[in-house]
């Protein structure tokens, strides 16, 4: 876990872990990587998947920090084609752009937690003895979300990565977001000072999500009319 869409992480365990409770425990966590079809045999293989969250060592992109744009994911792809709006307590951001162009689509694992973030504690997970799910290689650098297995019994002293909290992987477990739209920087900063201070309480997320959302369907109506794309602005 890192900074992302202007956001710190802070602010974004803040934030999620109030949608778990607007949610009975459900939360989606929005990841930009694609996991493929290893995921759906480790979800066939394992009765209760689980999905730790580690805090990056590394020093987030300037790109995460200060993007150029900030987008919000409105619905989502299931494993069976199937479209969907996004719940209505859940809010997953991301940056607008990719490699100089503007994003088609991200993806979200969807988790469940019946306790606070902050309500256990994880030993640490040492980076050396994991192994890329069914295939057994190394885990690269540059891999941010991965599916692992313990597999090597040789570890390095200083490959520990701290373990924050845990969850359920449920039920559609990881779908691809779509139709994004933009949201004002100055709404976003005014937004990510509340979270970062812990004075957003339940009541008021959903107040926030009540006036932003009616703005979000104006701005997508709006993409639609000046795009070619099927879902939109990208």
């Amino acid at each position: 876990m890192g900074d992302e869409a202007g956001q710190g992480l802070g602010g974004i365990i803040a934030r999620k872990d109030t949608e778990r409770v607007m949610g009975n425990g459900i939360f989606f966590w929005g990841i930009g990587t694609p996991l493929g079809q290893r995921l759906w045999a480790f979800i066939k293989a394992i009765e209760n998947p689980i999905v730790l969250f580690s805090p990056m060592k590394a020093k987030p992109k300037l790109i995460d920090v200060r993007p150029d744009r900030i987008f919000a994911w409105t619905a989502y792809v299931d494993r069976h084609g199937v479209k969907h709006s996004m719940p209505r307590h859940a809010l997953v951001t991301s940056r607008g752009t990719t490699g100089g162009k503007v994003k088609s689509s991200h993806y979200a694992l969807v988790c469940h937690k019946r306790t606070s973030f902050s309500s256990e504690t994880w030993p640490s997970v040492n980076w050396s003895s994991l192994r890329n799910y069914d295939s057994g290689s190394k885990l690269g650098f540059s891999q941010v979300t991965t599916i692992v297995e313990s597999k090597n019994n040789i570890t390095i002293k200083e490959a520990n990565y701290e373990i924050l909290f845990g969850a359920d992987l449920v039920e559609p477990f990881y779908v691809t977001l779509i139709d994004p739209v933009e949201i004002p920087k100055r709404t976003w900063i005014a937004a990510n000072e509340l979270w970062t201070s812990n004075q957003c309480s339940v009541e008021d997320w959903k107040m926030w999500l009540r006036v932003q959302r009616p703005s979000f369907r104006k701005i997508y109506s709006t993409a639609n009319i000046n795009s070619n794309s099927p879902h939109g602005s990208r």
